[in-house]
């Protein structure tokens, strides 16, 4: 008897008995003939059989077929690197694996380029027209830049921005290079870019948040506040000049005075407070077109806004 799990090699001029076989033996006996009658090059229906013998559990000595060699190579061999090239005809996605940069000085140059993924989201920030870095951007790369001088995740570690004036906008439309500079000391931060100041202020660690931030619950509610819808808000927003796309349209509601709002919160931090800007920019009973020239005092507590968010639904 033969097993039903045999496998089956035709060894003949051509594979004769195919036909027999196949019905003599039952249906998961691997039948492999070695040669085919009018087959254009045998050879390589032979190495076909054994590349299936070898997919059957099989393993066929292939060193056999070829004459021996001796190791090491004889003098005079030629050597095979200059033929062997990397195929670069496809472009592939890797990962990058990154870990936290730690500063030992308190100069950071950085290049924005809308390619760039860290900075792609910046492309959907447009007022009248122009691609202008954020406000809130400049924030965030300071804060960066501080909290490697830390040692510490920027995530981890909780700041307060005081005194901070913007003092021009950066078109992002074309690559920026921008230098941010903090004394250790004071805490004082400068950004510029072609050594013109972009952006002053102070940064320093939050240490008792209670201390200073206003808890939310002593804010008034009006209750004569009429809620503006996500469409309302950047209909109105786009008719002063404001053409936000993407993750700058993150208001869900907000009130038409300009004191409560709802943010999605889609893991970035810059276009999270630019958000916040936009409820301040409703509560302005006009048209004209503002941009933020300064900020007093901005509290950023991020033990409590992860809290918060890790209690909150979709919805």
């Amino acid at each position: 008897m033969i097993p039903s799990d045999a496998i089956a090699i035709e060894i003949a001029p051509h594979g004769l008995l195919q036909a027999i076989v196949k019905r003599s033996l039952g249906p998961n006996v691997v039948n492999v003939p070695l040669t085919q009658r009018g087959y254009n090059d045998n050879a390589e229906y032979f190495l076909q059989a054994l590349g299936k013998l070898y997919n059957a559990g099989l393993q066929p000595q292939l060193a056999n077929l070829y004459p021996y060699v001796e190791f090491p190579v004889s003098r005079g061999t030629a050597m095979i690197s200059p033929y062997v090239r990397w195929e670069h005809s496809k472009d592939l996605f890797v990962l990058k694996f990154g870990s936290n940069e730690n500063m030992t000085t308190a100069e950071r140059n950085v290049e924005i380029v809308l390619s760039n993924n860290n900075f792609k989201y910046m492309a959907h920030h447009v007022i009248d027209g122009r691609n202008l870095l954020p406000a809130t951007g400049y924030l965030v790369l300071v804060w960066e830049t501080f909290s490697m001088m830390q040692g510490k995740l920027m995530n981890e570690l909780s700041v307060i921005f005081e005194d901070v004036k913007f003092e021009r906008a950066s078109n992002i439309s074309s690559p920026v290079f921008l230098s941010i500079m903090i004394h250790r000391g004071s805490g004082k931060f400068e950004i510029s870019e072609k050594s013109t100041t972009v952006v002053t202020g102070s940064i320093r660690e939050m240490s008792n948040p209670s201390e200073e931030m206003i808890d939310v619950k002593y804010l008034k509610s009006v209750e004569t506040d009429e809620p503006l819808t996500s469409k309302d808000i950047y209909k109105e927003l786009k008719l002063r000049g404001y053409e936000y796309t993407e993750i700058f349209c993150s208001l869900k509601s907000a009130s038409i005075r300009g004191t409560r709002g709802r943010i999605a919160w889609y893991e970035n931090w810059a276009a999270f407070m630019d958000n916040m800007l936009q409820i301040q920019i409703l509560g302005l009973d006009t048209r004209a077109l503002y941009v933020p020239t300064g900020i007093q005092k901005l509290a950023i507590d991020v033990k409590a806004h992860s809290k918060i968010i890790q209690r909150l639904t979709e919805d």
